[in-house]
């Protein structure tokens, strides 16, 4: 954390974690420091999330290991703690990222309708990857529009809020198949559905084409990325995430949620087969028995 702001050792010296860190993460520091001098157990290959702030402002997300020793004098007595971080959040990312794709892949083979199916998606996605709330977005093909049909969010009523500003909100969707538009404009949903790829939006509060920007920054959200939903070359409607910090984009998580986008439009065009079948083998047992 430090060295991404340029502090080096000589800056350090003579400092308390207090000079450098937000006051809740400085004030953990000093209790761990307290607890090793006081009772002499160190910690070893704790895992800690840092949100890294600037100025006040919301900032990106980092995962440490932390491993902290006492540091004892020639009598023995402990005078002090000696400690060591590395940067694990790639690996702690990835790994969240495998129980989310396995968790969707279960829900999907599980879940015996659309109404079921997709709420449940959006929960484990956002709990996978501590995400504050998700959508999806259906293609009205009629009216060309993408509707708000399903949410999943954290308690939080501002959340609730930006959640019940999305279902009452629309966005326009011309049709397409096999070949999307191409063209980037709009906020999240719009691009995604004329792109016909996945979009990421580091802080959508700086975002000038998104319409429901005033509603996410009451809320305190600012990372948000989408992605379509396929049936091969049909495009179903849009997925739609929303995260506290603000996060770069990540490509390898672009490039699962397009597979899980298919996974879902494989599974709702299965879904519908099935719901037709049954129609049509009750229209004909009707006019059987009749």
């Amino acid at each position: 954390w430090l060295e991404r702001r340029g502090i080096d050792g000589e800056d350090v010296s003579g400092k308390t974690v207090f000079d450098f860190f937000p006051e809740d993460l400085a004030d953990a520091m000093a209790a761990e420091d307290a607890a090793i001098v006081k009772t002499g157990t160190p910690i070893l290959g704790r895992e800690r999330k840092l949100v890294l702030k600037a100025d006040g402002e919301p900032g990106s997300t980092q995962w440490i290991s932390l491993t902290k020793m006492p540091m004892r004098d020639s009598s023995g007595q402990v005078i002090g703690t000696v400690g060591i971080s590395r940067d694990i959040t790639g690996q702690v990312t990835a790994a969240r990222r495998r129980e989310m794709e396995h968790a969707v892949t279960r829900v999907l083979a599980e879940a015996m309708s659309f109404d079921s199916a997709i709420p449940r998606i959006l929960q484990v996605v956002c709990e996978g990857l501590q995400l504050t709330c998700g959508a999806y977005w259906q293609w009205d093909g009629p009216a060309e529009l993408l509707r708000c049909v399903q949410t999943w969010h954290v308690e939080s009523p501002g959340v609730a809020d930006f959640v019940a500003a999305s279902r009452d909100s629309v966005n326009e969707a011309p049709p397409w198949k096999g070949r999307a538009p191409g063209t980037r404009t709009g906020g999240v949903v719009r691009n995604v559905w004329l792109s016909g790829a996945p979009m990421w939006i580091p802080d959508v509060s700086r975002w000038p084409d998104f319409r429901r920007g005033p509603a996410a920054a009451r809320a305190g959200l600012h990372c948000a990325f989408g992605f379509p939903v396929l049936a091969g070359e049909q495009p179903l409607g849009v997925m739609e995430f929303f995260s506290r910090d603000i996060q770069e984009p990540d490509e390898v998580l672009l490039q699962a949620v397009r597979a899980i986008g298919s996974q879902i439009g494989q599974f709702i065009q299965r879904v519908e087969a099935e719901q037709a079948l049954r129609t049509s083998e009750e229209r004909y047992r009707d006019v059987f028995e009749a």
